[in-house]
């Protein structure tokens, strides 16, 4: 049973820019993240895949919703989308418009 944690970095691959084993894009691609949980690479699989997930965010910072865009596998999609509802965002400035955010967030998959 794989667990998600906060210190899987490492384990995950280096698909996203500068290293990271995610990338973003819309956007949330521009506001800071303030708690980010990166799934372990699940023991006992062997594969290179991504999953790809679109998201809002409420303007207090709070993931509001999860849609899953493009599946890995069932294994992680699940640990994705399990890390993905611990993340929080920086609330959004008083002046500005307070609306919700999306992004697409990608997460890569590669076994070290």
């Amino acid at each position: 049973e794989p667990k998600v944690s906060s210190t899987g970095e490492e384990s995950l691959g280096t698909g996203g820019k500068k290293g990271m084993p995610f990338s973003i894009t819309g956007a949330l691609a521009t506001r800071k993240i303030l708690r980010k949980v990166i799934p372990s690479y699940p023991t006992g699989y062997e594969e290179r895949t991504k999953v790809e997930v679109k998201l809002t965010v409420e303007p207090e910072g709070d993931v509001k919703m999860l849609l899953l865009l493009k599946t890995g596998g069932a294994i992680f999609d699940r640990i994705t989308l399990e890390a993905l509802r611990e993340w929080k965002w920086e609330r959004l400035p008083p002046n500005a418009e307070q609306v919700e955010q999306e992004g697409i967030i990608t997460f890569y998959y590669e076994l070290k």
